[in-house]
């Protein structure tokens, strides 16, 4: 994205130069003429801040989206322990044991007797989630909740841990999820649009060279305009 903005502001240079060569600077092209220039600088960086906006929006929804996913850490961690204090089958607490360790990473040696987890102890990194592991995270918590509507005697006070609050801490997750490929997809389309207007050559790319060209041509290739301009480096990719 510093590119596109970077190439705005030289195409900035460019028209500004054209604008001070006053009525010598004449050519034939509508394409080339000041006004047309202007505007397409006036929507180059219309395209680029738009672009920005929907780049602030993609990291917004991946912290949300990381947030979401160490609350649910730390609140699965809580419900286990609560599962244990309300004597659940040793079979089904070794399934909720399992889906639990998939969901927080704190894998530990196996016992008879599971003991509490400590949910302080949970690892949450900071780093990039990839989008394989968020939908297994999503898929499991699932069955982690699913595990604990089987034992009828899983009633705790604590509403975050309640089977309704994990419920509503799941939908949280999926709806963070849905936010971010939204929003990936915005972003994925606005670079898409800054692309053709700064660096193709229907756009500022391709008319840059052309008018480099007339430049040449009308005031020489020695002269100070052309060297003026000539430096100014425009890119396509």
């Amino acid at each position: 994205m510093k590119t596109q903005a970077k190439q705005v502001d030289t195409f900035g240079q460019l028209v500004g130069f054209c604008k001070s060569q006053g009525s010598m600077f004449n050519p034939s092209q509508d394409s080339m003429k000041i006004e047309a220039l202007e505007s397409l600088l006036q929507t180059a960086r219309e395209k680029t801040e738009i672009m920005y906006n929907d780049h602030k929006a993609v990291t917004w929804a991946i912290n949300q989206r990381r947030d979401a996913l160490k609350h649910m850490q730390k609140i699965v961690t809580r419900a286990y322990n609560a599962a244990i204090a309300t004597k659940m089958s040793p079979s089904l607490l070794e399934d909720l044991r399992n889906v639990k360790v998939k969901l927080t990473g704190n894998i530990r040696g196996k016992t008879s007797s599971p003991q509490a987890d400590d949910p302080s102890q949970v690892k949450t990194g900071r780093g990039p989630i990839p989008q394989a592991d968020v939908v297994s995270k999503m898929r499991n918590f699932t069955l982690f909740i699913k595990l604990l509507e089987l034992h009828d005697g899983y009633t705790p006070n604590e509403s975050e841990i309640s089977i309704e609050g994990l419920k509503s801490l799941l939908e949280m997750i999926e709806t963070s999820q849905v936010q971010l490929v939204t929003s990936q997809i915005k972003l994925n389309r606005s670079k898409e649009a800054c692309r053709l207007v700064i660096q193709k050559e229907e756009g500022i790319y391709g008319l840059s060279k052309l008018i480099k060209v007339y430049v040449k041509s009308a005031f020489g290739v020695e002269s100070d305009a052309f060297t003026s301009i000539s430096k100014l480096k425009f890119v396509s990719r």
